[in-house]
């Protein structure tokens, strides 16, 4: 009786007994086995290469090693082995029942107990160590957990204090392979607890007076980050074990900017200077260029319409990758009739037949799967290409989205140039939830964030105990915008509406007397007009900035209005006066009480469970993570899906 191996998986033949052998996955095509410590350790890699893009290799490494510690227990094992086949309930003596457990045998809650236990003896600081470890691990299948529900019970705490006979953990200690153990004990040191506590007080207390919901957002955050790493890292070992051919798909490291910047700069240097705007164009992108050798952090790029802020924008990110050493160029436009375009532009420019991978990777809701290869499916499940080009809705979902797949990519976000085209188009209710992200991204993962548009939105002037982001003077990557502004005016906007409205003969009148004088006029008109029956109320987004543009035109005193001047007077009264509900309301059906997704995800104030003493509130996650993702959606549609039959 015996065992070998093959590409340091088991392999079953007839015959061969499993004595000893701990599974954690079974691959029935050609009968493998990955074993359970086979697995720790290929998951503890990869979660430790993600956890270093923010210098903290080991925290990965230790979530890799405990996050499947449960899967030593007997009742695991019989569980697989019925369910693979592997065991024979008539010839092992094994309850046949156990195979239909799936999902109802707890493997997930050993290792955060161990953790849990192993760093709370620390104090109030180990405690938060160990807690943000074992959140991580507690919830690396079904999403992350809520340290409160909605209802005030502390559902950490009695995750941590679940009975033997559902986590098996000291059968587990017992049964483990010894160099797990011994990897565990070797990394989870005083030393490694004192360079993490470090790291969690440069998150938690900033140089800077501000107010303690902005701190636990970020702790809150962090632990999110630091389970992407690990579900990403499972996902991926799983994966490949299933299909060992996806390894070779998978882009290397580290990306090799200069040929993309090569290519990019053959493609400019073609361009010819035809025009003034030719020449507004050149000088924008030349600006973007210059200032790429600059420090990491958030920049704005104010265009106008016409100024070439694609190429521009992908400039400076190119530029500024490489001399940044950085993994990615994420591009996040508003809507998916501009992404193809804006994602074509790019790929026909960087993108050479040959080429061992793709650079460019489209991630939206119009990709048609027929049209997708095995490498864009694989790379869409974690952003794992070095150009990608996704919506502010998958963006979103990332971000604050509940489950697993979406969190997956969050990782990615670190160490990469991150532009936001058509910034400006933002949802309001998420403004204070972005602006935190984007702070801390910047300020923790070494990421840098490019806002472009037409019409910058003012983030740096709403509300600063909710959140609002920092953009240093002179961060402007385009230049004087006023000039800009000026040079590439296009059209002219004539104020035409009136107290009674427009009918719809009249608009239809107006429309066509206008198609027949207008032509290629150097300046357009551009004519506002107010229909006298709109049905908007339901798009409040919409209704709310009618009234405010129709504001601005009404006082007037704007040499153009579609200066900075007018856009910011726009701005400040679409943004300032919606103050109440740029932290994501959240109604009573959705949170059991008013209340919103900020409060969920940071100190969660309205929770009758929550840490009262604020001394030691700032030791303690006290998030409803779970409840914030069910309630979570980037786009807000009232409509109910139905299921109807075909063609009746």
């Amino acid at each position: 009786m015996g065992c070998f191996w093959r590409h340091s998986w088991v392999k079953l033949t007839n015959g061969i007994s499993m004595k000893n052998k701990f599974i954690a996955h079974y691959r029935s095509q050609d009968r493998v086995i990955q074993t359970v410590s086979e697995h720790l350790k290929g998951v503890a890699a990869q979660s430790k290469k993600k956890a270093d893009k923010i210098g903290l290799p080991e925290v990965g490494e230790l979530l890799g090693l405990l996050h499947d510690l449960g899967k030593y227990s007997d009742s695991f094992q019989k569980y697989i082995g019925l369910g693979t086949g592997i065991i024979d309930p008539d010839i092992d003596g094994v309850d046949a029942d156990m195979k239909g457990l799936k999902g109802k045998i707890d493997h997930s809650t050993a290792g955060a107990q161990w953790i849990w236990q192993h760093f709370k003896r620390y104090g109030l600081q180990g405690r938060l160590a160990g807690q943000i470890l074992a959140v991580c691990l507690a919830s690396h299948h079904g999403g992350m957990l809520d340290c409160l529900k909605i209802d005030g019970k502390n559902e950490f705490f009695k995750r941590m204090q679940k009975g033997e006979e559902k986590t098996h953990l000291q059968e587990c200690l017992k049964t483990r392979d010894n160099n797990v153990i011994e990897s565990l004990e070797r990394i989870a040191s005083d030393k490694f607890l004192k360079q993490f506590l470090t790291r969690i007080a440069s998150i938690v207390h900033p140089q800077k007076k501000e107010h303690d919901r902005l701190k636990h957002f970020r702790l809150g955050f962090f632990t999110r980050f630091l389970f992407s790493c690990l579900i990403d890292a499972d996902r991926l070992d799983s994966a490949d074990f299933e299909i060992p051919e996806n390894i070779s798909l998978r882009n290397p490291r580290p990306v090799d900017w200069q040929t993309a910047i090569d290519r990019l700069e053959e493609k400019l240097a073609g361009f010819q200077e035809r025009n003034h705007v030719d020449e507004l164009r050149n000088k924008i992108s030349r600006h973007c260029l210059n200032r790429a050798i600059d420090p990491q952090g958030i920049y704005t790029l104010t265009v106008p319409t016409g100024g070439g802020k694609t190429f521009a924008s992908i400039r400076f990110g190119l530029h500024h990758a490489k001399v940044h050493n950085l993994d990615h160029i994420i591009y996040i436009i508003p809507y998916t009739s501009i992404i193809e375009q804006n994602a074509q532009v790019v790929k026909d420019v960087v993108e050479k037949k040959g080429d061992p991978y793709p650079w460019v990777l489209e991630h939206h809701s119009n990709l048609e799967p027929e049209l997708q290869t095995w490498h864009s499916k694989l790379s869409s499940e974690s952003w794992d290409t070095p150009i990608i080009f996704t919506t502010m809705v998958q963006f979103l979902e990332v971000l604050f989205g509940g489950g697993t797949r979406g969190c997956r990519r969050l990782h990615n976000l670190a160490r990469s140039v991150i532009i936001f085209d058509e910034i400006q188009s933002l949802p309001v209710n998420c403004v204070h939830l972005f602006c935190n992200v984007l702070q801390f991204l910047t300020d923790h993962t070494n990421t840098t964030a490019v806002l472009c548009t037409a019409t910058q939105p003012l983030l740096t002037g709403v509300n600063r105990d909710y959140g609002a982001i920092d953009i240093p003077d002179g961060n402007e990557l385009a230049g004087d915008a006023a000039f800009l502004f000026k040079e590439l005016k296009r059209v002219d906007i004539k104020d035409m509406t009136r107290p009674e409205g427009w009918n719809e003969e009249e608009i239809a009148d107006f429309s066509l007397n206008q198609m027949r004088e207008n032509g290629n006029f150097h300046t357009s008109q551009v004519y506002v007009i107010n229909p006298n029956e709109e049905a908007i109320d339901l798009l409040e987004d919409i209704k709310i900035g009618r009234d405010k543009a129709k504001r601005v035109l009404e006082e007037g005193g704007h040499e153009d209005f579609l200066s900075p001047s007018a856009i910011e007077s726009y701005f400040s009264y679409y943004f300032y006066e919606r103050q109440d509900t740029m932290t994501y309301p959240l109604s009573e059906n959705q949170a059991a009480r008013k209340d919103n997704l900020l409060n969920l995800l940071s100190d969660n104030p309205f929770n009758v469970g929550r840490e009262q003493d604020p001394q030691k509130s700032i030791f303690t996650l006290q998030q409803s993570f779970k409840a914030a993702g069910r309630a979570f959606k980037a786009i807000d549609a009232p409509t109910q899906a139905a299921i109807v039959q075909y063609k009746e």
